[in-house]
């Protein structure tokens, strides 16, 4: 009688541990507050909305409010595989054998219709090695991953993703998703984000554009809707201009000097080449799909800067070694 005594108590702790497990509320955050303080989420069971970004050596999170580098890391629970493709444990294979199980912890994977809406579409490729970017409201387990300290003195969590980059959300469910297209946006480029520290050399390349250009982008929406930048919803090229001639102190530049290089539904690459001072100037102008989720309008979006930079094309070479 005792020993089935014991084997009744063992059962009811086991399964009472399974519904524990199966019924767990998952805690309502935001991106912000996860790369705020990672070690106080670890293996914490999150629910947040974002955007996200899958390509090659990309499938992360996405808030525009505080983009800043490294970013979140992102893949699927279950046997389902994101097949993204970089340096690391990386590959193109959609399918796994066995459940994911990360740091002793499995990881389960709501395989509904909305989950293959959602994976359609991410990867959905149209800029080259980059699917389309999604609103989504995801339901996940989080890990911090490992705190690296570097020689300046800066840290940072991470080890999982490209390189070890980042922290890691493990996909277990995909609450909503917005498959709305937005004529003549801009459905993949996202800005460069902030990496906290990095000093570039001024005299060889210089980021024209705010460490925080994401919340710069939102604040230029808002100033063309109050007409004070109205422009900025038909004339990208003025935008690239208007930056370039911000950075020579107000000088006049000729527009046909502007060239464009690249181009794609909602999105213009400009290049200028001053001979006289060896400076190349890149700007990338853009119709950002993300923008009209903060846009009054959503279908009326301003051209905004997401990447800006000036070259010294004239920095000294290093002198080659004696033989």
């Amino acid at each position: 009688m005792r020993r089935h005594q014991i084997a009744f108590s063992a059962l009811v702790v086991l399964f009472g541990f399974s519904a524990l497990a199966c019924c767990e509320e998952p805690q309502k955050v935001t991106v912000c507050q996860l790369q705020k303080d990672p070690p106080a989420f670890n293996h914490k069971l999150v629910e947040l909305e974002a955007f996200v970004s899958w390509g090659f050596e990309d499938f992360t999170l996405f808030d525009p409010t505080c983009y800043v580098y490294p970013e979140i890391w992102l893949e699927y629970g279950g046997k389902v595989n994101s097949g993204t493709i970089y340096f690391g444990p990386g590959t193109n294979q959609r399918e796994r054998e066995k459940e994911l199980v990360v740091q002793d912890v499995p990881i389960p994977l709501v395989d509904d219709d909305l989950f293959k809406r959602f994976d359609e579409r991410i990867h959905h490729i149209g800029l080259p090695g980059h699917g389309t970017l999604t609103q989504a409201r995801l339901v996940g387990r989080f890990f911090a991953g490992r705190k690296e300290t570097y020689p300046n003195g800066s840290s940072s969590w991470g080890g999982f993703g490209h390189f070890g980059c980042c922290t890691l959300l493990a996909i277990e469910q995909v609450k909503e998703a917005n498959f709305e297209d937005r004529a003549g946006l801009d459905s993949y480029g996202v800005p460069v984000p902030l990496i906290p520290g990095f000093k570039a050399d001024p005299n060889a390349f210089r980021f024209l554009t705010p460490e925080d250009i994401s919340k710069y982008d939102i604040e230029s929406q808002m100033k063309a809707e109050k007409e004070s930048w109205s422009w900025t919803f038909d004339d990208p090229r003025r935008g690239a201009l208007d930056l370039i001639q911000e950075d020579l102190h107000g000088k006049a530049v000729d527009p046909s000097r502007l060239r464009e290089v690249h181009k794609r539904i909602g999105a213009v690459e400009y290049e200028l080449k001053l001979a006289e001072t060896g400076k190349k100037y890149t700007v990338n102008i853009s119709r950002p799909y993300w923008l009209s989720f903060y846009a009054h309008d959503p279908n009326r979006v301003a051209w905004v800067v997401i990447y800006g930079a000036v070259e010294n094309l004239r920095q000294a070479k290093p002198e080659p070694k004696s033989k």
